[in-house]
């Protein structure tokens, strides 16, 4: 059986027509619960604050900073098992040339886990990267090669402790008819 709900409020305010600043916040409930496979058992509730600042720096550039404070808690086990995420992350949206379209994603994740959860719950505890100091990078990029064809690419890195870093690549040509 899985169970997931979530309250999610976001809220800004401009500063000025190139300046805003945001505040998102949320509670998440999810469980999973078997009776024949134990190890996936978890029931973690959540809750998060993200205040952020956004800007154009021009026509062509948008930038954002984010910090995310996460608390979760794993109920499933005996003993409560705690994680505390601090998450700090850049976004950068460019347009380029009027045929380019990119958004470049960096983060800084520390995590810390109290106690001991099922393996299926420390993956969820953690948001799949696991405890102690990650990075994480993105690069979401289309091409406009013409009016009917586009050329995409999908990057994605990040660091494992004590593992080399994992990378994912996917290049998507399409057309429309």
């Amino acid at each position: 059986q899985n169970y997931s709900s979530r309250f999610y409020v976001n809220t800004g305010y401009g500063i000025t027509n190139r300046i805003r600043l945001k505040l998102d916040a949320q509670r998440t409930e999810n469980s999973s619960s078997s009776d024949i496979v134990s190890n996936r058992n978890f029931d973690i509730e959540s809750y998060s604050l993200e205040p952020g600042l956004n800007g154009t720096i021009s026509r062509n550039w948008n930038a954002g900073l984010n910090v995310s404070f996460v608390k979760k808690e794993d109920r499933q086990p005996a003993d409560n098992t705690m994680a505390r995420l601090l998450k700090i992350s850049t976004t950068q949206r460019l347009y380029l040339w009027r045929k380019i379209q990119s958004n470049i994603r960096m983060e800084f994740r520390n995590t810390v886990v109290d106690g001991n959860s099922s393996p299926f719950g420390r993956y969820e505890l953690t948001e799949g990267t696991g405890e102690g100091i990650n990075f994480l990078w993105s690069l979401r990029s289309t091409y406009r090669v013409s009016n009917l064809i586009r050329l995409s690419l999908d990057y994605d890195g990040r660091t494992v402790k004590d593992r080399p870093a994992i990378h994912t690549i996917k290049l998507v040509m399409s057309a429309t008819l």
